[in-house]
C-alpha cells in the first residue's frame, strides 16, 4: 500500500458497477481512465473517456484534511491492509466524490471506488447514497512518461473547456503578442529573485513551499489576464515551466517531479474551485 500512496498513478479502466442500498443497480463494460495527480499534501483526480457511469468533475483529497486527521487520531489509517483512503472534505454533494478508496494487490492497483453523498448530508459524517466501483488495471505509477504528461495537458484542457466565459478566457490560439507581453514581464521582473524573497518569508506564513509556488504562478496568469481579457493557453504552460524551473532550483518541491503537476493544480484552484 505505502507504494501507492500519495502517488501518481493511471488506472485503465474497462468496467464498472454502481451500488445503491447494497445492490448493484447499474454495470457494464466502459473504456477510460482514472488518473491521480499528487501536489504537496494533496491528491486529485479525474477522468478520461468514462462515458458510462461517472458524471463528476475532477476533485482533490486533502491528506491533512479534517476527516484525514480525525482517522488518525483514533489510530485508523489512511493506508489500511487492502486499501488506501482518500477523503474529500470539499465535496459540494452534487454528484461529488466524499471518499475514494484505491484497492490494490501485491503493489498493483485492482479496483477503484467513489462513495457518493446523499444531498444535504453533513460534511464530516456524510450519508453514503451511491457506490461506483471501477474495475480494470494499473498501467503506470509514481512514472512521468511522455503519455502521462499528455493525459495532464489533456485534462488541463478539459478544465478550461469548462469555465464560464464571465471568469477566464483561454484561448489556444497562439498569438504573437501574448508572447510578447511574457517575453516583457519576464524583463522587467525576476523570477528567480522574487521565488528566494518568498521562499525566505515562508516559514513566517505557515504554508509549504509547494503551495507558495502555486500561487506565484497563479498571480502571473491573472496579471497577463487582466491586461488582455485572455490569455493563451501556451503561455500558461510556459509560466509554469519557467517558474517550476525557478523553484527546484531554490528548494525541491516535496513529490514534485515534473512541471505538468504544477499546472494542473493551478489549473485546478483557478478554473474548478
Amino acid at each position: 500500500m505505502e507504494r501507492v500512496f500519495g502517488k501518481s498513478f493511471i488506472f485503465a479502466v474497462d468496467s464498472y458497477e454502481v451500488w445503491r442500498n447494497q445492490k448493484c443497480v447499474d454495470e457494464n463494460n466502459t473504456d477510460g481512465e482514472i488518473i491521480g495527480i499528487p501536489y504537496d499534501n494533496s491528491m486529485y483526480f479525474a477522468y478520461i473517456g468514462l462515458t458510462n457511469g461517472v458524471t463528476y468533475k475532477p476533485f482533490k483529497t486533502n491528506l491533512n484534511s479534517i476527516n484525514s486527521q480525525m482517522l488518525k487520531a483514533e489510530e485508523c489509517s489512511l493506508i489500511r491492509e487492502d486499501r488506501i483512503q482518500y477523503y474529500n472534505d470539499e465535496f459540494c454533494g452534487d454528484d461529488e466524490p466524499y471518499l475514494c478508496h484505491i484497492f490494490c494487490n501485491y503493489g498493483r492497483i485492482n479496483y477503484i471506488r467513489f462513495a457518493m453523498a446523499a444531498n444535504n448530508s453533513n460534511v464530516l459524517f456524510p450519508a453514503v447514497d451511491k457506490i461506483y466501483e471501477y474495475y480494470g488495471d494499473m498501467i503506470e505509477l509514481d512514472n512521468f512518461s511522455e503519455d502521462f504528461i499528455e493525459k495532464i495537458d489533456l485534462l488541463c484542457k478539459q478544465m478550461v473547456s469548462t469555465i464560464p466565459i464571465n471568469r477566464y478566457t483561454i484561448s489556444f490560439y497562439d498569438s504573437d503578442d501574448y508572447n510578447i507581453v511574457w517575453n516583457n514581464i519576464i524583463k522587467s521582473i525576476n523570477i528567480e529573485l522574487e521565488l528566494k524573497s518568498l521562499f525566505r518569508q515562508m516559514y513566517k506564513w505557515n504554508i509549504s513551499w509547494e503551495n507558495i509556488v502555486a500561487v506565484y504562478v497563479e498571480n502571473l496568469i491573472n496579471k497577463i489576464h487582466s491586461i488582455f481579457g485572455n490569455i493563451s493557453y501556451s503561455t500558461c504552460n510556459q509560466i509554469c515551466e519557467d517558474v517550476y524551473l525557478a523553484a527546484i532550483g531554490i528548494q525541491t518541491l516535496n513529490n514534485i517531479k515534473h512541471s505538468c503537476q504544477l499546472k494542473f493544480k493551478v489549473f485546478f484552484e483557478l478554473f474548478m474551485s
